[in-house]
């Protein structure tokens, strides 16, 4: 597809010159664009960026220089209002509807098998709201009797090497699939092994959570493209005021003291979390697109305040930080043996 404007954006012209794009009503952001040149063609150029033609066919139906086009869009491009396909699944289904009637998403063009892990209740939830959206997807949801992992679900080391590739052999189930951890009592023990495990074998995977009153959806981890779940932890570890709690917190649960209750209002939160994250996934799975990559819903329920928290990467971090060049493994261990060689023989 060529270059369009995203589809949330309007386009308001003042003058043939003078023109602002805007999405939002309350909260509206909005920039716009000034053709100093006063060739009258500006609004007519942003129009045309629908996606259907060349930027070719543009100048030439227009009859301004293709360098001229190719310098709005660049222009377009730093503001972020600009897309080469859909970004989220309400776009990629009116991409493929013909009129106002849709039977369906004719066209899926992705297929990638979904992995449920966690609490079951919660799991089946999110995974009847993607499979009613998505009837073609595989989708594998937990038992109430078994969380979706081994048991033994954790790399006995924290090397990258052969005994590390062979301990993660075991989890091979989850390569090719899109991985969803939801739970009803955050296990931040299960998140770091569910993250290392899936950001070793290139796999995506998706966060989601019910902590006191908060829900949390994402992030939503890339390999090694976006910042990770541990990322997202260390980055909250740095604005708490006093982290042993939780670290306590960490190790009571390792430990198995953790008792989880329940509460009268949890099925309707469950409902609101299960509805959050099916649109992540259904989102990702659909266009390769989600809000949660680098950031994190927060749903405050006592307010019932939403919010999207940016989750900056960590350079050091141990999970998706790329490995420094001074830690990596030698190819050749006997050095002495490359560097006596080098040296003059000594005199007899």
């Amino acid at each position: 597809m060529h270059p369009r404007l995203r589809p949330h954006f309007s386009v308001i012209a003042h003058s043939p010159d003078l023109v602002e794009i805007r999405y939002g009503v309350w909260n509206a952001t909005s920039f716009t664009l000034r053709d100093e040149t006063g060739s009258g063609k500006l609004c007519r150029l942003l129009l045309r960026l629908d996606g259907s033609v060349s930027v070719e066919d543009i100048a030439a139906s227009e009859r301004v220089g293709s360098d001229e086009v190719e310098g709005l869009i660049e222009r377009l491009n730093e503001l972020g209002v600009l897309e080469a396909g859909a970004s989220n699944a309400i776009d990629f289904v009116l991409d493929r509807t013909s009129g106002a009637s849709a039977a369906g998403l004719e066209g899926q063009s992705r297929t990638t098998p979904v992995k449920l892990i966690g609490d079951a209740e919660l799991a089946n939830a999110i995974a009847d709201l993607i499979r009613g959206t998505l009837p073609d997807t595989p989708i594998v949801a937990p038992s109430p009797t078994d969380t979706g992992l081994p048991h033994d679900r954790r790399p006995q080391s924290d090397d990258r090497g052969e005994a590390a590739e062979t301990e993660l052999a075991r989890f091979g189930q989850l390569h090719g699939h899109f991985v969803i951890v939801a739970q009803r009592v955050v296990d931040p023990n299960l998140l770091h092994d569910v993250n290392r495990i899936c950001i070793s074998l290139g796999t995506p995977w998706l966060h989601a959570a019910i902590d006191g009153p908060f829900l949390f959806v994402g992030p939503l981890t890339l390999p090694h493209r976006s910042a990770c779940f541990d990322c997202f932890e260390r980055r909250v570890m740095m604005n708490l005021r006093e982290s042993a709690s939780y670290q306590k917190y960490k190790r009571a649960i390792a430990e198995r003291l953790v008792r989880a209750g329940r509460v009268p209002v949890e099925p309707v939160v469950r409902s609101l979390l299960a509805a959050h994250t099916a649109i992540e996934a259904v989102n990702y799975l659909l266009t390769a697109h989600s809000c949660c990559v680098n950031k994190v819903l927060s749903i405050y329920l006592p307010s019932m305040e939403f919010i999207y928290h940016e989750v900056l990467r960590v350079p050091n971090c141990r999970s998706c930080a790329r490995q420094s060049p001074a830690v990596r493994r030698e190819l050749h261990f006997d050095l002495s043996a490359v560097v006596g060689s080098s040296r003059a023989p000594r005199p007899t």
